[in-house]
């Protein structure tokens, strides 16, 4: 059987302009979209920055999500596209305040939060907590923070060093509907 991504281009093929996008945006964001997790980051290419530029925000209220840029160059963009209450949800884990707190995270409301993020990702790259805005869990993420080399019990959407269970899941509710999404893509 063919990979889900080759499934999914040769679907995406029969598209145009701004349903091309949506249905692009709809698989890429699928967990986000179906309320599994809280938030994504996609990178716009070159081949479709134009479709973007002229249908993108319209494509992302369509699905229900709020976005930011991270990062703009002239070869990409990278969006962090969310779904708002799941997002507030997050940071309102005492846990994960406490974390992102440390940081220097301004937790008392989520628009700090994604400015914040975006500053940091202007510092760091790809700064490590942003994965517990995407709906990673806190040990993972800590784990990986304190040593990304060290040996994973699962690769996945992410590395898994805690409750290998639960991430395996995920990963697979995840999958699924991606898969649903090619079955009825708009």
């Amino acid at each position: 059987m063919e990979g889900m991504s080759q499934i999914f281009y040769k679907v995406l093929s029969h598209y145009k302009d701004e349903d091309y996008l949506y249905f692009y945006f709809k698989y890429h964001l699928a967990p986000v979209v179906e309320h599994l997790k809280p938030a994504a980051t996609l990178t716009i290419t070159r081949d479709i920055r134009e479709r973007w530029d002229q249908y993108g925000a319209g494509v992302v209220k369509k699905l229900g999500l709020e976005w930011q840029v991270l990062r703009n160059k002239e070869k990409s963009i990278i969006l962090f596209l969310y779904r708002k209450e799941a997002l507030e949800d997050v940071i309102k884990d005492k846990a994960i305040e406490e974390y992102l707190r440390k940081i220097g995270y301004p937790v008392e409301d989520l628009e700090g939060v994604v400015q914040f993020l975006i500053k940091r990702y202007t510092l760091f790259s790809y700064p490590h907590e942003i994965g517990l805005l995407l709906g990673i869990p806190l040990e993972d993420v800590k784990a990986f923070t304190d040593d990304p080399y060290r040996p994973c019990l699962l690769k996945g959407y992410w590395k898994v060093y805690s409750n290998q269970e639960r991430a395996k899941a995920l990963f697979k509710a995840y999958d699924q509907v991606r898969l649903n999404t090619l079955k009825a893509p708009i």
